[in-house]
């Protein structure tokens, strides 16, 4: 407990200066004659005058020390109204006992010197990979040892390094301290920093998280292990997104279709839910890549194709149909990701349309869903389909532009560059197909995504 504060030395001493002179005055026909003038003649008058005036000072001196002893404001509560009163009073007890806890906890340095030595003490624990003091960072450790860019001691050497700066008062990020201490580039430590992620958590849902996949518009993927030790892909929405309505009715729709849904070609969803104000959902993990790293390749995209025939099967649009979210496992089999913008094509998208969340991706839209949103069918997936297929033989979106508004202008207005004008060896089978997948009128195109499937199969595989 800490010492009550003790008053000022004057409080005590002028009091007893003013009673003795006043003893004297008021006593002053019992001395003799020449002890009564021997008084006056020390100018002990004067003093009492002057006692006197301090006497007002000391009143006020003492009430005020009186006060800093009971924490309460004499001079205030004289006036002050009873329950405001009693409100400060159980506050400033309440502080004072918070206070009081905290000092408890905290060993004085008296206490510290008075600590055995020798093996009884508790000596220093060298750092581990559990002393880095956030999720980050022991992400960062573990990413760092497993890519073989730092050793198990370079990285207790980074901590040591930490703790000795944090004593200090510094507070320096884990990989900063491996470029202070000169064991990890600076381009190194800040891709390990990346693939480390912002997360400020181990797990989401019971996922224990290993590494960042990427980021976009929605949110961040991580790579995490599920409870039987199998990895997924979890996709966490961002908090400012979450707070969107229909951004947040996007991504739950898009986790209930990947769950509900099941196709070899479709990524497969596990589970969904909120944990401590993140909002989630895991989904298989392909590790593959995406088609979109492969814009210039062979353009396989009949299991794309089966995969979205049997979300179309199900009633379902899915609305941004794009490379990357074709997703590839290693053996090459395609896989539809990304079903945030799908909805039955019952459902009412007034919202969603209103808040722009329900427009696809402009290099690939239908030009239905510039004009109006809300009539986008199967057929407009069947368009970006053709898109990205014509992306992917080509090496060029079928409309280039500096901005949306002018490649969406294009997809409405503009005519379609044949595919062969760009890539003579194409065979001529895949520049038939494409122009019928995005005839700028619904009608004209081909009317399932089945049908486009048998197509390729039929006249680009044989």
């Amino acid at each position: 407990m800490a010492e009550k504060p003790k008053p000022p030395k004057w409080v005590i001493v002028f009091p007893f200066i003013f009673v003795i002179g006043f003893m004297a005055f008021m006593f002053r026909k019992d001395f003799p004659s020449g002890v009564w003038e021997a008084v006056k003649l020390a100018g002990l008058i004067p003093l009492i005058i002057v006692g006197a005036l301090l006497m007002a000072v000391v009143v006020i001196g003492v009430v005020t020390w009186i006060g800093r002893v009971t924490g309460k404001d004499v001079l205030k509560e004289a006036g002050e109204d009873p329950e405001i009163r009693e409100f400060k009073e159980r506050f400033h007890r309440g502080a004072r006992n918070a206070l009081d806890r905290l000092r408890d906890r905290v060993p004085s340095e008296e206490a510290a010197d008075a600590a055995p030595d020798g093996p009884a003490a508790a000596s220093p624990t060298p750092p581990t990979l559990a002393a880095a003091s956030t999720p980050p960072e022991e992400r960062f450790s573990r990413l760092a040892i497993a890519s073989g860019e730092m050793t198990r001691e370079q990285v207790r050497t980074c901590l040591e390094f930490q703790a000795a700066k944090r004593e200090q008062g510094s507070i320096i990020p884990l990989w900063d301290c491996a470029v202070l201490q000169n064991v990890a580039g600076q381009p190194v430590a800040e891709q390990l920093r990346r693939d480390a992620g912002e997360l400020a958590a181990d797990s989401v849902g019971g996922f224990g998280i290993v590494r960042k996949l990427g980021e976009g518009g929605m949110g961040a993927v991580y790579l995490a292990t599920a409870p039987d030790d199998t990895q997924v892909a979890v996709k966490l929405l961002a908090a400012e997104r979450a707070r969107r309505r229909p951004l947040l009715t996007r991504f739950m729709r898009e986790a209930q279709s990947a769950i509900n849904l099941e196709h070899e070609n479709l990524v497969r969803g596990v589970a969904m839910g909120e944990e401590s104000g993140r909002y989630f959902y895991a989904m298989e993990y392909v590790a593959g890549g995406s088609v979109r790293d492969l814009l210039t390749g062979p353009g396989r995209l009949d299991p794309a194709a089966a995969a979205l025939a049997c979300a179309h099967e199900s009633g379902l649009v899915h609305r941004d149909i794009k490379p990357s979210n074709i997703l590839l496992t290693k053996e090459g089999v395609a896989k539809l990701a990304d079903l945030g913008l799908a909805r039955h094509t019952a459902e009412d998208l007034t919202e969603l349309t209103r808040s722009g969340a329900g427009m696809g991706t402009p290099v690939y839209i239908a030009p239905e869903q510039v004009t109006d949103a809300k009539h986008a069918d199967a057929r407009s997936d069947i368009y970006a389909l053709g898109a990205t297929w014509y992306h992917m033989v080509v090496g060029q979106p079928p409309f280039p532009g500096a901005t949306a508004i002018e490649i969406c202008h294009k997809h409405v207005n503009e005519p379609l560059t044949p595919a062969r004008t760009l890539r003579p060896d194409l065979p001529e089978a895949v520049d038939e197909i494409i122009p019928r997948m995005m005839a700028k009128d619904p009608d004209e195109r081909i009317q399932t995504a089945t049908e486009v499937s048998l197509l390729i199969e039929q006249n680009c595989l044989a």
